[in-house]
């Protein structure tokens, strides 16, 4: 599944967030911890639900609303003037994963 969101800004400093029936469908939930991986063209988040890891960020939210809320001055680099990402959502058998890139 493929949504396209609003790059938003907190604080001066751009932002992605994504909630609600875009993480439930992909069978993403409150409490989930993932890993980001940035590269010049894609944000990669890579999660999982083993509380074996030590992931770097969590979905926050409930059960009912999970949300996944980056910000920082690294995402001004990414996203420079850009007004849109797009979040491709991948349920695969080894994994879920979100790959976050400009349009």
């Amino acid at each position: 599944m493929k949504k396209i969101y609003k790059v938003c800004t907190n604080k001066g400093n751009k932002r992605i967030w994504i909630e609600g029936n875009a993480l439930l469908n992909a069978g993403l939930h409150s409490g989930m911890t993932f890993q980001k991986h940035i590269s010049a063209c894609q944000i990669i988040l890579s999660f999982s639900d083993k509380k074996e890891f030590q992931l770097t960020h969590k979905i926050s939210g409930n059960e009912k609303r999970p949300i996944i809320d980056l910000c920082g001055k690294y995402l001004n680099e990414f996203f420079g003037n850009g007004a849109n990402y797009q979040a491709e959502f991948f349920n695969e058998f080894d994994g879920k994963t979100i790959i976050i890139t400009k349009v």
